[in-house]
């Protein structure tokens, strides 16, 4: 992908001033409208009022961003003013807040609702009060150098350490051309947005798109089962993203949906976690709506490959092609490219890699010209270039001498039962070195019990995959994005279940 990018204040002022009077973004809740004007000027005022509050150009702030126009404004308010937002989740705890202020050297906070206690040596801006303040004129920062940081995100820490990715210009613009480039929205789409914008899946794919396009976003505060087919029906939206675990809860509250009201959507995205196959299908038969599945790395700013845009056309169970700022690779375990349709380390490379975590040693044995990222998955390409995950790879269960992919066994149990969320983890073991787990929720199992279940599994796997213990919890603990927190159910399983019998 070749094109010129103008830096990200020029790109949105022209953005918001192109589309001037047209509707950008509607609160549910409060009702509250901004056009794309009146953005550009929310933006401009915060930007300003940063500045003239103890903060400087190149200064990195913390910002609680709920979901709401407040927060995106003081988001892209700080990047046209040259500060650089480090976006994290108002409920995060305090020990997260504290790590993250300390290791990204953030000066201020900037949010209602922090957690006061965790950080009082750094100045806490409110964000209710920044509204009822007057804009004063300030002088702007020109951005020359595309590598120039525009933001700083924290991965959710599945490994049990956040990471710090630095964003430049390059890296948010060149994704988000390629991004909508691949989802072939129009400018009178209606989006939907329901997840996280602290995020990048909602940030990128129904903030960001949809001002790109030129198109209306609603805004949610969350994600809300009871009323979820109502507004899309009578906000005629045409795109929402969702995760996996909002795909289930969802069939598990089908009674709320009334057959139509999917009508105006397009199709709805889906990414951040594995997609067992079993729940795509019944999700697509039971709302009668394509669920446009994709793969994403925050290291990779956002999308790394999507789904064909005709359902005819995908590979079911297939996070689709590299959109065209990506190339993936496959390596062995030694570093030598893999041909299709074998398993090996999934390498990325392209333009939206962010520079700091790109790995110079393997950017050398692939001759990539772009920032090279080493995805922690494993999977393989097939011979018309989609391709299929098997799993991260630290997740997979080394039971004797073989590898496991959870998700395998996973994708097997939700043939056998409706209305179920499935995790599968690997525990130590003294002669094996790991054994094989189940947690089940949400399900009340009718006729079929454990045993049953369990023998049903041992007809359709080989013997060393077959699970030592189903364990029925009420919900399964995730992360922020919605992936199973494998990490807290190892945790869970040695303190209460470790000892005890089925």
């Amino acid at each position: 992908m070749s094109f010129d990018l103008l830096p990200v204040n020029k790109y949105l002022h022209e953005k918001c001033m192109t589309n001037g009077g047209k509707v950008f973004i509607r609160e549910q809740k409060t009702s509250r409208t901004c056009t794309y004007l009146e953005f550009w000027n929310e933006i401009e005022r915060f930007g300003s009022l940063l500045l003239g509050n103890g903060v400087s150009c190149g200064d990195r702030i913390l910002i609680g961003m709920d979901n709401s126009i407040t927060s995106l404004s003081v988001f892209f308010g700080s990047i046209i003013a040259g500060i650089i937002p480090v976006p994290i989740s108002p409920k995060a705890s305090n020990s997260e807040l504290e790590l993250i202020r300390t290791t990204s050297g953030a000066v201020s906070l900037v949010g209602d609702n922090f957690h006061l206690l965790a950080c009082q040596d750094v100045p806490i801006l409110n964000m209710n009060h920044f509204a009822g303040q007057v804009r004063e004129d300030q002088v702007f920062k020109e951005v020359n150098k595309m590598h120039d940081p525009v933001y700083v995100v924290y991965t959710s820490g599945s490994s049990g350490t956040a990471k710090e990715v630095v964003i430049t210009h390059d890296n948010l613009l060149s994704e988000l051309f390629s991004m909508a480039d691949a989802y072939s929205l129009e400018s009178n789409h209606c989006h939907l947005c329901v997840l996280p914008v602290c995020h990048a899946s909602a940030l990128y794919r129904n903030i960001l798109l949809p001002l790109h396009n030129g198109s209306e976003v609603v805004l949610l505060e969350g994600f809300d089962s009871d009323n979820f087919w109502k507004l899309i029906r009578d906000e005629q939206i045409n795109f929402v993203q969702l995760v996996p675990s909002i795909l289930n809860e969802l069939l598990m509250t089908s009674d709320s949906y009334t057959p139509g009201d999917q009508s105006s959507l397009v199709f709805i995205g889906s990414a951040s976690a594995p997609h067992p196959p079993e729940l795509v299908s019944r999700f697509e038969q039971t709302f009668g709506v394509y669920v446009l599945q994709g793969y994403g790395m925050t290291e990779a700013t956002c999308t790394i490959s999507l789904n064909p845009l005709k359902m005819e056309d995908r590979r079911p169970g297939s996070v689709g092609r590299p959109i065209s700022v990506n190339n993936v690779t496959v390596l062995d375990d030694n570093g030598r490219s893999l041909p299709a349709g074998k398993t090996g380390r999934v390498i990325v490379s392209g333009r939206n890699v962010a520079l700091n975590v790109s790995s110079e040693s393997i950017r050398n044995k692939i001759n990539a010209d772009d920032p090279v990222l080493e995805t922690g998955d494993l999977g393989y390409v097939d011979d018309d270039g989609f391709l299929w995950l098997v799993g991260r790879e630290t997740d997979m269960i080394k039971r004797g001498g073989d590898r496991i992919s959870p998700g395998e066994i996973e994708n097997e149990i939700m043939k056998y039962l409706d209305d179920v969320e499935v995790a599968v983890i690997g525990v130590s073991h003294p002669l094996l070195g790991q054994d094989i787990v189940v947690f089940i929720s949400g399900s009340k199992f009718g006729d079929l019990n454990s045993r049953k279940l369990l023998g049903k599994i041992k007809k359709a796997m080989a013997s060393y995959k077959v699970p030592s213990r189903l364990i029925h919890v009420d919900s399964i603990p995730k992360l922020a994005v919605g992936k199973v927190d494998r990490q807290r159910l190892i945790e869970d399983y040695r303190k209460h279940y470790c000892n005890k019998h089925n």
